[in-house]
């Protein structure tokens, strides 16, 4: 066993139920300029640490998968060979600090965070010049949280989460995620009994039977309606006309030639504007725009929020749709605006 770990600590991390994961996990003090890095790796056949140039073999001190090595301070990267397949260098989640802010904190505690969108769920972000996501979510009585998904094999002893006990809050940032990775959150609750859970604050997520959440950038997509909301603040929106034409995008027009499948966000935009233009009417009503798993509910119930359904397409292609209500850049609502798209949305055409 090693000098550095108590049996009990390592027996409780790979049983995923170390209170306290990253006091124990990542690089801490040895002594004498050295430092011991923890690490859990299941399904590695060797692990090294690189310390600058220096490259130090992990021992294996557990069957399950602890490594365990000693080497000088300084900045560290995992060398991580699995029993089948090439070695990866990797950045290890747990040399990382706390990722959410005081101010964050303070907020959701009071309960008057305005933007919780930005922090909670998947956000892609980069952190000491490393790229990844954040992963954060509520759960207060939850025994634990892990992150699981494909590049973990769904394992949730790989990447249990923080937990910021002042708000209930778990969060991990996880070096090396990219766009369009498939995660759930492996929830532990306080009886002790373990599910799997797509994420509430997720932007972007599979649909019907399949039910998992995915990464998306959503800094890409640029909204160009400035011209357009400086004209609505001087309309008199109380006593100009409105005429709304309310529609279910699943069932308002199907593709009959390719298997009845659903327009996309963009056939729709093409299809249904000049449509509804045509008719007279100054605005569209979109029902059940929201992520929800059942057809047949037209989108009333609701799974994710924040997810305007992929039935149709990306998160950028339905946030595109809005400004071709019009002539010229528009918006949606104002919380699609803000990015937290509502389960409807109303979109004016002038």
């Amino acid at each position: 066993m090693s000098q550095y770990s108590h049996k009990a600590e390592i027996e409780a991390v790979l049983a995923a139920r170390h209170q306290n994961v990253f006091a124990f996990l990542g690089a801490h003090e040895a002594g004498a300029g050295k430092q011991v890095v923890r690490t859990v790796q299941p399904y590695a056949k060797e692990v090294a640490v690189i310390v600058g140039n220096e490259r130090v073999v992990a021992e294996k001190l557990h069957k399950d998968g602890y490594f365990e090595a000693v080497t000088p301070k300084g900045l560290y990267e995992l060398e991580v060979t699995p029993f089948e397949g090439e070695a990866t260098r990797l950045s290890d989640p747990y040399s990382f600090g706390l990722q959410l802010g005081d101010q964050d904190m303070y907020f959701f505690r009071e309960g008057t965070h305005q933007r919780l969108w930005e922090v909670l769920g998947a956000r892609l972000k980069t952190v000491h010049g490393i790229a990844g996501c954040q992963f954060a979510v509520w759960a207060p009585n939850a025994q634990r949280v892990s992150v699981v998904g494909d590049w973990n094999r769904w394992d949730g002893r790989m990447n249990v989460m923080r937990n910021r006990i002042e708000a209930g809050i778990w969060e991990i940032f996880i070096p090396g995620i990219t766009e369009l990775t498939h995660y759930k959150f492996e929830v532990v609750d306080a009886h002790g009994h373990m599910c799997l859970k797509s994420d509430p604050y997720a932007v972007f997520a599979q649909h019907g039977t399949l039910t998992s959440s995915l990464v998306f950038n959503m800094e890409r997509y640029r909204w160009s309606d400035n011209e357009w909301m400086q004209r609505r603040a001087k309309c008199d929106l109380y006593h100009a006309p409105m005429s709304a034409y309310e529609v279910h995008l699943g069932s308002w027009k199907r593709k009959e030639s390719e298997g009845n499948r659903w327009l996309s966000y963009k056939e729709l935009a093409d299809d249904l504007i000049p449509y509804v233009k045509g008719l007279g009417f100054t605005h569209i009503e979109i029902m059940g725009i929201a992520e929800h798993p059942f057809d047949g509910s037209w989108g009333y119930q609701v799974t994710g929020y924040f997810a305007p359904t992929s039935r149709f397409g990306n998160p950028d292609e339905s946030s595109s749709t809005a400004p071709r209500c019009m002539n010229m850049p528009t918006h949606a609502s104002a919380s699609t605006r803000t990015g937290a798209p509502s389960s409807s949305i109303t979109a004016a055409m002038r």
